[in-house]
C-alpha cells in the first residue's frame, strides 16, 4: 500500500472516534435517560469554564443511598446555581455513568450539530479515500500497461480474466494507456464483442 493510501485511511479513521464520543453516545445518552432514566432532586454544586465554554458540577444521593457527583460536559450555557437544587435524571443500574441534568435533557442538543459536522467530514474523506483507490488503480494499469509495449509476442499482450480462471480475451498493447480510455480491436463476432464489452463496464 502506497504512502498516499496510508494517509487516506488514516484520515478516514482518525474523525470515528469524535463522531462517537461527540456525536452518536450523547444522544444515545439522551434518548436512554428520557425512556429509562429515575429523577432526583439533588444540588448544584459548582460552575467552571473553560475558553468561553461552562461544565456544571452536581451532587445528589439515591434511594439506595449511593452519593453522586455528576460533572456536566462542556457546553455553550450552565445548567444551574451554585447553591441551588437540580432535578436530574440517572438511570439506576449505573448512577455514576449516565446522568444528565433535567435541564440538560430538555435543552436543544449540541451533539446534534456535531454529529452532522462530523459525518460530513467523515463523507469527504471516505470520497478522498476512493478518489486515492482509483488514481492507484489507474497508475497501477499505466504502469503495466507501458511495461508490455514493445515487447515481442506474447509478451506484448493482455489477458482479460472473469473470476479465477474464466479467460474472456487476449489483447495487444501498442502504447502505453494513460488517459483512462482504450480501443480494443477484435476479431470476435457481434454477440461476443458485446458480451466482452459488457463484462468490461463499457456499455
Amino acid at each position: 500500500m502506497s504512502g498516499l493510501m496510508w494517509v487516506a485511511v488514516v484520515c478516514v479513521l482518525v474523525p470515528l472516534p469524535f463522531l462517537i464520543w461527540f456525536g452518536v453516545y450523547p444522544l444515545w445518552l439522551r434518548q436512554h435517560l428520557k425512556r429509562a432514566g429515575v429523577p432526583v432532586t439533588g444540588k448544584c454544586r459548582t460552575i467552571s469554564t473553560s475558553e468561553g465554554r461552562y461544565s456544571t458540577s452536581f451532587e445528589f444521593v439515591t434511594p439506595s443511598g449511593r452519593h453522586v457527583i455528576y460533572r456536566s460536559p462542556l457546553s455553550g450555557g450552565s445548567w444551574g446555581e451554585p447553591g441551588r437544587e437540580a432535578v436530574l435524571v440517572y438511570d439506576p443500574r449505573h448512577p455514576h455513568r449516565f446522568v444528565r441534568s433535567r435541564r440538560e435533557l430538555n435543552a436543544s442538543s449540541e451533539a446534534l450539530f456535531s454529529l452532522g459536522v462530523l459525518t460530513v467530514a467523515e463523507i469527504v474523506m471516505l470520497l478522498g479515500m476512493v478518489l486515492v483507490v482509483l488514481h492507484n488503480d489507474a497508475k497501477e494499469f499505466t504502469d503495466l500497461t507501458g511495461a508490455v509495449t514493445g515487447r515481442p509476442p506474447p509478451a506484448n499482450a493482455l489477458a482479460i480474466v472473469q473470476g479465477e480462471d474464466r479467460l474472456l480475451g487476449r489483447v495487444v498493447v501498442i502504447s502505453r494507456l494513460t488517459g483512462g480510455d482504450a480501443v480494443i480491436a477484435t476479431k470476435l463476432g457481434r454477440n461476443e464483442a458485446r458480451f466482452l464489452a459488457h463484462v468490461l463496464g463499457a456499455t
